[in-house]
């Protein structure tokens, strides 16, 4: 049993001794830098005796090291994932970086939408409602909308996702998207295209499973009965999901019933907080 012990401690203490390195009175092993241990004793009890082992451990400098390279890999990580997540998010990065809740004017629409996100940072997802913001034209709809968005890219992290990057330490990449935007208008465009192909994006899909979605200019599309199908479908099953919709549109919701039907109507009245940004358009001034 005693070589067995033995065994341990050679594979606990597979440590190659640099040249500045030195052996202290105690017997250890000793970093010619930082002059701290590399080795320590273990002590093992044993048939009613205790054995000691030396185990190989890191000094101070090695600990150090060790510790900046964690953080640069945490580091290149987030930058990595935030990275991906605005690649993934749905509008290109450049247009997310000329929005920001500071440059927005500080009025209850901006507070309460800054709050939903604050709050779905902080982990309070169960009511799955979101935000249903009407208003004229030009008004900053959309841009309050992709304030949001930038907000939530730039808060959010996946630690599971992070810890992967990290330890690799290449490109995040194959997860989906957490925030998805997309024009009512393109959806439709873009759902119609991918009938009959095989290869095309499932972007009905997509929108149905993104954790938070924003649909922009919801009622300006053509209202068709195949697309009040495509939408009910995709509202209903966030619905049953609990996820949350993010919508600006010129329509109230009981004008919205006159244009795509009661049965979304009636989901987006549960499912969404209604705001109305009453302010003159900023095109106009």
């Amino acid at each position: 049993m005693s070589g067995m012990l033995d065994l341990l401690a050679a594979e606990l203490n597979k440590v190659a001794p640099e040249k500045e390195d030195f052996v202290g009175e105690d017997g250890l092993l000793y970093c010619g830098f930082c002059k701290t241990p590399r080795q320590r004793w273990l002590e093992i009890p044993f048939r009613g005796r205790t054995e000691r082992r030396k185990v190989h451990i890191l000094c101070d400098c090695r600990l150090s090291a060790q510790e900046r390279d964690r953080e640069e890999r945490m580091l290149f990580a987030e930058q990595s994932y935030q990275k991906a997540l605005v690649k993934k998010c749905g509008i290109g990065e450049e247009r997310l970086s000329r929005v920001a809740f500071p440059q927005f004017p500080q009025d209850a629409a901006l507070v309460f939408c800054r709050e939903w996100v604050e709050n779905w940072l902080g982990q309070d997802r169960k009511t799955g409602k979101g935000i249903y913001l009407t208003g004229g034209v030009g008004c900053g709809k959309t841009t309050l909308l992709l304030c949001m968005l930038r907000m939530l890219v730039e808060g959010y992290r996946n630690p599971v996702v992070l810890q992967e990057i990290a330890e690799r330490r290449r490109e995040a990449d194959g997860f989906k998207p957490v925030f998805y935007y997309t024009r009512t208008v393109d959806l439709i465009n873009r759902i119609k295209a991918g009938f009959g192909n095989p290869e095309a994006e499932d972007i009905l899909g997509l929108c149905k499973e993104t954790p938070v979605l924003f649909l922009d200019d919801l009622g300006a599309e053509k209202p068709t009965d195949w697309v009040r199908e495509q939408l009910y479908d995709l509202i209903d099953e966030r619905y049953n999901a609990r996820l949350p919709i993010h919508i600006t549109t010129n329509l109230s919701i009981d004008r919205l019933a006159g244009v795509l039907g009661e049965r979304i109507a009636d989901r987006l009245r549960e499912m969404c907080f209604q705001l109305t940004i009453d302010r003159p358009s900023f095109r106009q001034a």
